[in-house]
């Protein structure tokens, strides 16, 4: 999927950022949120302490980034997912992962695509701007 970061520009007069992951096509994910800090260190777990989740379970999918949007400023924002087909082989649909981080509703940074479920696994990352 994606192997480029995307920029994700945040409003400094905005509210507080959130991260999504969406799985589609039938399939459910294992998936991981780290934010980095400005020096590509010390990672904080987003979602939960080690930022691990699952989709398809009753819990959202949808996190608060968990810091004031000053201190967001040239972090990193990690993603991966796991993905895991309930389509039968014989069918050989696609994967489908959309990651987007968000403010007031709005996208402000979108990752993600669809690919084989030969390769069922996905990841990328976000650099966070704020201004």
């Amino acid at each position: 999927m994606a192997s480029t970061p995307v920029v994700a520009t945040l409003k400094a007069s905005g509210g507080a950022p959130e991260v999504e992951i969406v799985v589609g096509h039938l399939h459910r994910a294992d998936y991981q949120f780290l934010l980095f800090d400005t020096h590509g260190a010390n990672p904080i777990g987003i979602g939960s302490q080690d930022g691990k989740g699952k989709t398809g379970d009753q819990v959202p999918d949808r996190f608060s980034l968990g810091l004031p949007l000053a201190d967001l400023h040239r972090r990193t924002l990690f993603w991966q997912a796991g993905l895991v087909s309930f389509v039968p082989d014989e069918l050989d649909w696609e994967d489908s992962v959309t990651v987007r981080v968000m403010q007031d509703g709005n996208i402000v940074g979108l990752d993600g695509g669809s690919g084989a479920m030969s390769h069922p696994h996905a990841s990328g990352m976000f650099h966070l701007k704020v201004q």
